[in-house]
């Protein structure tokens, strides 16, 4: 047995470091505008990067700047860009750094495990795990956890809450899926958080290192120019992608089965749903299976002139992209205080305690929505437009960044 482990150690000692050259040519991306004149230092991102990858696919990555992001979304309008803010949002935070003088390094945040030596970075910037192991390693680099969820103990419980209701109502008790590590926020200098006051109350001792960032939709078309309120009204929208208890399909369902007269249109691209409710839509007949659509997609373009709002009961956020993006388009949100809206001191958000108190709620909130009259429907729907446009654009992200990086790193000339 000792001779075995010894030949399985010797092996891996050799394939350990091809390995790890080969993964970080795929998760990562690396001496990011290495080429420009001014140097302040070096930077290590460590957060999503397909869209830093295409970038760096169109440009010399020596050269790589926020002209070439810009260049970048212009191509690709519809396609990677418009899935996520995620793919936008990373790569200007690349871009920022790169403004102010650093060479950066890029790797994708579930990756962050083959970045063995931190020790050449003068900012460490995490979204995953990683940030206690850089820490202990380099002590004088600033550092900022990049926060998009909400607090990983709070989401881990949530996501714990949501399977054992639904275990309880129906018998079903699928595997958690969305829990996440315990995440380095005591050993950065700064937090950014996307969601709303009540998220900042999660972090506990941590409150007085968060800073808010304005996330940003992914896709920054006009709404539809007409609507028919009267026949809206009646119409709702869940829109979402997977990880359907997490994210409270099963409650909005369990609510629309007890409304026969309203129509919901589910979009996203989880189907197991289907294998508990399944028989219920096919008999109830108002519940809609819609599937994966893009927020570009002339299909989601239709689906949002003619429903009134959009129903989200998830249990944890950051800040909810889908929710942004539908708020952009004038729907009127009926969603958790865990969605991380920041709209709830002009509108309230689901209340409940238990799973039957919330469907109950959405149930309640629904029917008064669609028996409001339709100019208040429409005022609603360009509060909620304004809202999101004047709030979630990319230049209050760029702005709220910056803020941020100027408390961190100091104030600098961005490098032209």
């Amino acid at each position: 047995m000792s001779q075995h482990h010894s030949i399985f150690k010797s092996f891996r000692q050799v394939l350990h470091p091809l390995y790890r050259r080969s993964a970080l040519r795929r998760l990562g991306a690396f001496n990011l505008g290495a080429g420009r004149a001014r140097r302040t230092g070096r930077a290590l991102v460590s957060y999503v990067s397909d869209f830093v990858r295409f970038v760096t696919a169109q440009r010399c990555r020596s050269i790589w700047d926020r002209d070439d992001v810009e260049r970048a979304i212009d191509l690709d309008c519809t396609g990677t860009f418009a899935t996520h803010s995620q793919h936008w949002e990373s790569a200007a935070i690349v871009a920022e750094l790169i403004h102010r003088g650093f060479i950066v390094d890029c790797i994708y945040d579930r990756g962050g495990y083959l970045i063995e030596d931190p020790s050449p970075y003068d900012f460490i910037l995490d979204e995953w795990d990683s940030m206690k192991r850089w820490a202990a390693l380099n002590s004088r680099a600033r550092k900022l956890f990049h926060g998009t969820t909400s607090h990983w103990l709070f989401w881990n419980r949530a996501e714990l809450q949501r399977i054992d209701w639904l275990f309880k109502r129906r018998g079903v008790c699928p595997p958690p899926e969305r829990q996440v590590p315990a995440m380095g926020l005591e050993d950065s200098d700064l937090i950014t958080f996307l969601g709303n006051s009540d998220s900042k109350l999660q972090f506990g001792p941590q409150q007085h290192k968060l800073r808010r960032l304005w996330i940003t939709p992914p896709f920054l078309g006009d709404p539809p120019t007409m609507k028919n309120w009267s026949a809206a009204k009646r119409r709702f929208l869940w829109f979402g992608s997977s990880s359907w208890v997490h994210r409270g399909l099963d409650l909005v369902v369990e609510a629309f089965l007890q409304l026969p007269d309203l129509e919901l249109f589910i979009c996203g691209s989880d189907r197991r749903f289907l294998t508990v409710y399944g028989e219920d839509l096919y008999k109830g007949g108002n519940i809609h299976h819609v599937g994966f659509v893009t927020p570009a997609s002339e299909q989601f373009q239709g689906l949002v002139s003619k429903t009134v709002g959009v129903v989200y009961a998830s249990a944890a956020e950051g800040c909810s992209t889908s929710m942004v993006q539908c708020m952009h388009f004038g729907l009127i949100p009926i969603v958790t205080e865990a969605t991380g809206l920041s709209v709830h001191d002009y509108w309230p958000a689901l209340r409940g305690d238990t799973d039957l108190q919330l469907i109950a709620d959405i149930r309640s909130r629904c029917m008064a929505l669609c028996e409001t009259p339709d100019h208040e429907l429409e005022d609603l729907s360009r509060w909620f437009r304004q809202f999101a446009r004047q709030n979630h654009s990319r230049e209050s992200f760029r702005t709220s960044l910056n803020t941020v990086f100027d408390e961190l790193l100091g104030p600098s000339e961005r490098a032209t």
